[in-house]
This record gives C-alpha cells, sequence and structure tokens, in this order.
C-alpha cells in the first residue's frame, strides 16, 4: 500500500502493477467459479468485505488504488504500457473499487478526492481524482466501441461461414479463418468485460459524487457518451449487436450495459435535471427524440427495479 501509489518508490510500473494485484487477490479474492465474469450483477463476497474492513489503512489504501489506476498509463520515463496490458492491470483496481465503495471508511475518502479536485479542477497540477474520471471515461468510450466493431466483424465471419464460403476454401484456409474467428471472440470478449465493468464503476461511483461529472470540463462528453452507447444498444441499428452462435462466447450483456447506463443517467439527474437535459438535447450526434421512449421499452422488459 505504501509502495503501490508513488513512483518515486518503485519506478516499474509493471512491479507497482503487481503489487494491486497481490492486494487484491489477498483481501478481495475470487469466487474460483466466478474468474473471467464482468463485475456487474455480480453479489460481493461477504470474505471480501471483511478482508477490506480488516485492513488498517484504508484511506491510504484507496488513495493507492486511484492513484495507481492513473499512473499506468505511462511509465515512469515515459514510454507507454503495452496498450491492452493496461486494461489487464486496471482490472483488479476497479473490482477492489467495487468493494471499497461499499465500506463507508473508503467511500468517505473517495468522496473527499473527489470534493478536493473540483476545489482544485482548474489548477495546473492536475488533482489525480480528476485524472481518474478522465481515465474512466477515456476507457469506457474506447472499449464499448471497438467491443461493438469487433462484434460487427464477428457478425460478418459467421455469415462467411454459414453461407459455405469457407467450405469451399483449400482446408489449410478454411482452418485459418476459424483460428481468426476465434482469436476475435477472445478479443472482443476481454472487450466487453473491461467495458462492463468500467461502465458498472461509473454506475456506482455517480450515486453519490455528481458535481464532478456535471462541472463543464465533463457534462457535454459525459451526455455525449450516454447518449451515443444508449443509441447503439436501444436504437434501430441495435440487431447489428446480435450474433448467431457466439453471444455467450463474447460475454456481451446488452441489458446489463442499458441499465447501468440508464442509472448512470438517472444519478445524476436527481442532482442536476435542468443541466443534464440541456447537454443531452445538444448533443446532435446521438440523441434524438426517439432514444428514451427506446430505452423504456428495453427496461420494461428487462428490469425488476421500478426506479429505473
Amino acid at each position: 500500500i505504501m509502495f503501490m501509489p508513488f513512483k518515486e518508490r518503485i519506478t516499474n510500473p509493471h512491479m507497482r502493477a503487481q503489487l494491486a494485484e497481490c492486494l487484491e487477490i489477498t483481501l478481495a479474492h475470487d469466487d474460483i467459479n466466478m474468474r473471467g465474469t464482468s463485475l456487474a450483477g455480480r453479489a460481493l463476497d461477504t470474505q471480501k468485505i471483511e478482508g477490506f474492513k480488516s485492513l488498517p489503512l484504508k484511506s491510504e489504501t484507496a488513495f493507492a488504488v486511484i492513484k495507481l489506476f492513473v499512473d499506468i498509463e505511462q511509465s515512469v520515463s515515459g514510454d507507454e504500457i503495452h496498450f491492452e496490458q493496461k486494461f489487464m492491470y486496471r482490472r483488479p483496481m476497479l473490482k477492489m473499487l467495487h468493494v471499497m465503495w461499499t465500506i463507508p471508511e473508503y467511500k468517505m475518502t473517495i468522496k473527499k478526492l473527489a470534493d478536493d479536485a473540483l476545489k482544485e479542477i482548474e489548477a495546473a497540477n492536475v488533482p489525480v481524482f480528476i485524472k481518474f474520471i478522465n481515465l474512466l471515461l477515456n476507457d469506457s468510450i474506447f472499449l464499448l466501441d471497438e467491443a461493438m466493431q469487433y462484434i460487427s466483424q464477428i457478425r460478418n465471419m459467421e455469415r462467411q461461414r454459414d453461407s459455405g464460403e469457407w467450405a469451399r476454401l483449400p482446408p489449410p484456409m478454411a482452418m485459418q479463418r476459424e483460428a481468426n474467428l476465434r482469436s476475435v471472440v477472445q478479443i472482443t470478449r476481454f472487450h466487453n468485460i473491461m467495458s462492463n465493468d468500467i461502465v458498472h464503476c461509473l454506475r456506482f461511483i455517480t450515486t453519490e459524487i455528481k458535481d464532478l461529472f456535471m462541472h463543464p470540463t465533463f457534462l457535454e462528453r459525459v451526455a455525449s457518451m450516454l447518449n451515443y452507447f444508449l443509441k447503439r444498444l436501444v436504437g434501430s441499428e441495435r440487431s447489428e449487436l446480435s450474433l448467431k452462435s457466439m453471444q455467450k462466447q463474447i460475454d456481451f450483456k446488452p441489458k446489463r450495459l442499458v441499465k447501468d447506463i440508464c442509472y448512470i443517467y438517472i444519478n445524476l439527474a436527481s442532482s442536476y435535471p435542468e443541466e443534464l437535459a440541456s447537454a443531452i438535447a445538444k448533443d446532435g450526434r446521438s440523441f434524438n427524440k426517439e432514444l428514451f421512449p427506446s430505452a423504456s421499452q428495453v427496461l420494461y422488459k428487462i428490469s425488476t427495479d421500478t426506479e429505473v
């Protein structure tokens, strides 16, 4: 905990990330049957919660996880960590944040970091929590968008295979196509799991941290991001995200994503209804009058939460 957030103490970012992984394994070890699945929709194990409750350095731990989440973007020398690897490193940190948010002492520290960041949002030295929120937004946009593009690619590959096109190829070439499909499925699954986790993180953080997201620095960006993905998930083109035989293998959870995205709208609108509505309506790329009625229809079908 005392080494994780400070690159002056350990200059190797890979080693610092592995410290976070060790901490997560020690205090929040997964049920073996749940490994490789997204956090959204999972019940928190009481052992995980008790492990974090027993930790004496709660404030330092919360800061260390958030600071390392930010620092993973680049190493001390400025060389970028392998692009996909940084998401792998961040996954245990998201899992720890998920647990921390259920424990008042950790939640209080995270909220204080957010409050302090809001006071210094215009400062030349950007507060760590501003960087953290910025990365959550960047990662969610990149991962979801990439996942959806990969799904379209898988649809095309499925169509070619099922039409008999691959069967007419020489056996070595047909085997290569099958191998390529398996590879794309694995990449898509990784992007889906990570994007599910990050969107779910945004959902629970926005239950109590709203001012930062509604600050002009982030407001229009947040609104356009939510609109864009909601449109992709419930709009007229949503059928393009449906696969014939690979849906379960890629761990794509469109219903859960819709629910989490709608909760983020609700969380922010509860304190800033006019500001959020204005930002949503200004988004010329994705917003239209059918967006929320379409989302409502989906929610009526999938949700047991009357609030949503």
